[in-house]
């Protein structure tokens, strides 16, 4: 994610940072993902601005249990919850807060040699 958004019919960028993040789950396949949510700052509130957008991830080990109806990261037979699913027909999900994310601003150089600030982001299992 780049580390700064232009807002529409703005000819300046505003910083970018992580808002929050969930936990996204299929129960039909099984597959989960991380959702990184960001925000910048509003500039002009009568003109809409859909935000700097969001990064979804699927990584290896992140994956449903749908005999507990949990989102379960595993790596070298170790299992972590990191979200549970709330009571009801509809499929929403709680972090448990053994997994979070977190973003840092870092630096890229691009194949052209130029250096880029992007935001950074970290799953991390406590």
């Amino acid at each position: 994610m780049p580390a700064l958004y232009e807002p529409p019919e703005s000819m300046y960028s505003q910083p970018v940072s992580m808002s929050g993040f969930h936990f996204e789950a299929n129960e039909q396949t099984g597959r989960v993902r991380v959702v990184v949510d960001y925000d910048a700052p509003i500039l002009n509130p009568h003109v809409y601005d859909p935000g700097p957008g969001t990064t979804e991830a699927e990584i290896p080990g992140l994956t449903w249990n749908a005999a507990t109806r949990s989102v379960v990261y595993t790596v070298n037979g170790q299992k972590t919850v990191c979200a549970a699913a709330r009571p009801g027909k509809k499929l929403k999900l709680q972090n448990t807060g053994a997994c979070t994310v977190t973003a840092t601003e870092g630096d890229h150089v691009n194949d052209s040699g130029d250096h880029i600030k992007v935001i950074e982001t970290w799953f991390e299992v406590h």
